[in-house]
């Protein structure tokens, strides 16, 4: 899966497509959406290997639940705390 992105799938999945038809080049496309080349044979290594679901964007901030924080966490803060891991602030408690 792509990462969270300022172009949309749309967008990617347009500029993969002109390029594999053959209708424009890497830089043309580029320019008209004001990014350099490189990332137009970005997408089109992502479209070839991992197909449509490689230019999907996901979101950036993920939101996590107080248990799945506090799971995540807790084995952590257990092997970091010298003495007694009693002591961790567990809200499940």
């Amino acid at each position: 899966m792509g990462q969270h992105s300022k172009y949309s799938f749309e967008m990617k999945l347009d500029a993969v497509t002109k390029y594999l038809e053959g209708s424009c080049s890497t830089e043309s496309i580029a320019r008209s959406l004001g990014t350099n080349g490189t990332r137009i044979v970005e997408w089109v290594t992502l479209y070839q290997s991992l197909g449509i679901e490689g230019l999907k964007t996901t979101p950036k901030l993920r939101v996590y639940s107080a248990e799945t924080k506090c799971c995540c966490r807790l084995p952590f803060r257990q092997r970091n705390i010298k003495g007694n891991p009693e002591k961790v602030w567990n809200p499940l408690r």
